[in-house]
């Protein structure tokens, strides 16, 4: 966090996704998706997040600088344009930054949130629970369904594919499921079923697509952590460097190579955690690298 100080008014600024709260997070989903000029975004992104608005229509100029006034609902300040874009710095964690062909930087939203904000959605009176932090109780079969569906929303923008991702990691609550139960194994949600995914994603058609864009955001942050932690899978071209309307192929590629080509352990590894399979995979790259550097020499 990093604390900004307004006319000796103290307010908090995050400084990484994880340290966003569910209303600040919300509120940056919503702003993505808005039709703001590149140029704008950093600016409403920054008064989103310190809890305040802004009175252009007040706007004025000292000694040729446009000011703005913006207010916390009780306390109104005036500040510089120099003021505006100081503040802003610190939010650069949250972008992608490019140039356009005028070197004018292009500011394009780039999740790396890992942490749950949104445990349970409710739709029609139905409640949906969702995956831990980083995805952690996801077993790598719903991996690569909600990896097939992302890459088939990217190319073709639909949100049919993005409510079918939803569907794969938010189900409902199992009938068994009882936490005071010795054996309870942490999972409250029922087993995925490819066959009832989109089924139930004609459910989430309704759904609020600021919701909906939350869980998208989430889902890339969770990405990005797995390529952080398991960077020799990812690099090998098994998700993101990989083609994407390859995107299962690739992944059954993987799983085949752990399973040593044995049909009979590719289920079993289906259906493993999806950080044991990861960890497996980064360990067999490391293996594969330096079997290959012997050979070399």
């Amino acid at each position: 966090m990093k604390t900004i100080s307004i006319n000796g008014d103290e307010y908090k600024l995050p400084t990484r996704w994880n340290e966003l709260t569910t209303r600040q997070f919300m509120a940056i989903s919503a702003l993505s998706l808005q039709p703001n000029p590149p140029a704008a975004i950093r600016t409403m992104a920054l008064f989103s997040l310190l809890g305040l608005t802004v009175n252009q229509a007040n706007e004025r100029k000292i000694e040729g600088e446009t000011c703005f006034y913006v207010s916390n609902g009780k306390k109104n300040y005036l500040l510089r344009t120099t003021d505006i874009l100081y503040m802003c710095a610190p939010l650069n964690f949250m972008f992608s930054i490019t140039e356009n062909k005028k070197g004018e930087e292009q500011y394009q939203f780039n999740s790396k949130l890992f942490r749950q904000l949104i445990p349970s959605i409710k739709i029609k009176n139905e409640l949906f629970y969702g995956p831990d932090n980083a995805l952690t109780n996801v077993l790598f079969k719903e991996f690569i369904r909600c990896e097939t569906y992302f890459s088939q929303f990217l190319k073709d923008n639909k949100p049919f594919y993005a409510d079918c991702l939803i569907a794969t990691l938010y189900r409902s609550q199992k009938k068994d499921y009882n936490p005071e139960d010795t054996n309870f194994d942490g999972e409250r949600r029922e087993p995925v079923n490819d066959f009832l995914i989109e089924k139930r994603a004609e459910k989430f058609v309704s759904i609020n697509p600021v919701i909906r864009q939350a869980i998208l955001f989430f889902y890339e942050g969770c990405k990005f952590f797995l390529t952080e932690k398991y960077p020799h899978v990812f690099d090998s071209g098994g998700s993101s460097g990989g083609k994407r309307q390859d995107t299962f192929e690739n992944y059954m590629r993987l799983v085949t190579m752990l399973a040593k080509n044995d049909a009979t352990q590719t289920n079993a590894w289906l259906d493993t955690n999806l950080h044991a399979v990861m960890l497996a995979m980064d360990n067999a790259r490391i293996e594969q690298e330096e079997i290959e550097k012997l050979y070399k020499k």
